[in-house]
């Protein structure tokens, strides 16, 4: 038995047509807003790592990127928002970076400054007043860093820090919960406007994790990483 054709007025074929057409065209619009929103959320995200989070008006904000206010207005509410939308950018793409770090099955050593050196390259220009600026005026962006330091700095460290113990790198009786609580604690401290000394936040990183692995070390680590930190500040003029 032959196949019935079925053969649709002219009217369904042009509606149909319109159709998809209208559809590209909301496609390639949507895409187009999704492109202009990330370059704004990229250029937000320099302009605070430099200048910190309190001192950018909005008004700043646009001229630096520049756009106009209304267009800046079209993909953030207000200021608090911007920060917001800003923030979570920038910890998806930290989120990234430190998996490919720990992912690596470098020494527990090693892999202490593979961390540092990720830092240094994404942000050693950090404002060292950031943070500072997020947990007075941005309780919410706070937050979200808050977040990300429990959801993937914690896990990582205390990883690492149990990898140590199992090779003799680490002191055999290092309380793992206590050092990484102490670390993150650390890190929160290295933002803090008091602390003076250093030009750029990758010195006070640098300092920070050089800090750390020295209390973590036993004798035996201590040799890798007197060797690994001697190749590392040859390294470290390019990010200084």
């Amino acid at each position: 038995m032959s196949k019935l054709k079925v053969f649709y007025p002219r009217e369904t074929f042009i509606k149909k047509n319109v159709s998809r057409v209208s559809f590209l065209n909301i496609f390639a619009a949507v895409f187009k807003m999704d492109e202009v929103k990330n370059k704004i959320l990229d250029g937000a995200i320099k302009l605070y790592m430099k200048y910190g989070v309190k001192s950018l008006t909005m008004d700043d904000i646009s001229r630096e990127l520049g756009i106009s206010k209304k267009t800046l207005y079209l993909y953030v509410v207000d200021k608090d928002d911007l920060v917001l939308q800003a923030m979570r950018m920038h910890l998806s793409g930290e989120e990234q970076e430190c998996n490919a770090v720990f992912n690596q099955l470098n020494n527990p050593i090693v892999q202490m400054i593979d961390v540092i050196k990720w830092q240094f390259k994404t942000n050693g220009k950090l404002n060292q007043s950031a943070l500072f600026d997020l947990k007075k005026y941005h309780v919410d962006s706070f937050t979200e860093f808050l977040a990300f330091k429990e959801r993937s700095i914690k896990p990582r460290l205390i990883d690492n820090l149990k990898r140590g113990i199992e090779t003799g790198l680490y002191h055999s009786d290092l309380n793992v919960e206590s050092t990484v609580q102490i670390y993150l604690h650390l890190i929160d401290f290295s933002f803090s406007p008091n602390i003076t000394g250093f030009n750029t936040m990758a010195k006070i990183m640098y300092e920070l994790v050089k800090y750390h692995l020295y209390s973590v070390t036993s004798n035996k680590g201590r040799k890798i990483l007197v060797k690994e930190l001697e190749k590392f500040n040859i390294e470290l003029q390019q990010f200084i």
